[in-house]
């Protein structure tokens, strides 16, 4: 009678809507991850004239506290920031679609874009070197490893934070028991 009126099944429901849900997301979440993807693809493809004719610090040595000083190039910095959405999406979408049965082709263009991602890179980055004690890295492989490196560090950032919204989610709801079973 009351399945009749409308009223909700218990948890086969809730499981079927959880589905749907996760499914949504999933689908929502490769949208975005695609955009992105081809946003900061095109971004680099389609640079300003003015980034490009910034190749006057052929060979320059920059020590590495030129880094955070903001004294390299402005196109490594944007190339740094570029490379690190467009690893990001393109590993976020390489995850969500791995379960699909043409995986093969999924990883296929994923090679491929970021072969020709880096190769892109490679054309427009200047050419420079930065000093770390005795070791000189050059333009690009630093802009390779300050990407996956500001990558990493948003993540840790991410389950930090994660982490301290669980813990602070349980402080709240133990203090709630506290006082409800005070006032009781």
């Amino acid at each position: 009678m009351l399945h009749e009126a409308g009223a909700l099944e218990g948890r086969s429901l809730a499981l079927k809507d959880r589905l749907k849900w996760t499914l949504d997301m999933r689908n929502v979440l490769l949208m975005v991850s695609g955009i992105v993807t081809g946003a900061t693809f095109t971004a680099v493809c389609n640079l300003p004239s003015s980034f490009l004719q910034e190749k006057g610090v052929v060979g320059a040595q920059f020590l590495s506290k030129a880094i955070i000083a903001g004294q390299l190039p402005p196109v490594f910095y944007l190339v740094v920031f570029n490379t690190s959405m467009y690893l990001a999406c393109l590993v976020a979408t390489l995850v969500l679609l791995w379960s699909f049965p043409f995986r093969p082709v999924v990883l296929f263009a994923t090679i491929t874009l970021g072969i020709v991602y880096a190769l892109l890179v490679g054309g427009i980055m200047p050419t420079f070197y930065v000093k770390f004690g005795s070791h000189n890295i050059s333009s690009y492989r630093l802009g390779w490893l300050l990407a996956i490196a500001f990558i990493i560090s948003g993540a840790i950032a991410y389950y930090i934070a994660a982490a301290l919204c669980s813990l602070a989610k349980s402080i709240v709801s133990k203090a709630r028991e506290g006082i409800a079973a005070f006032i009781f």
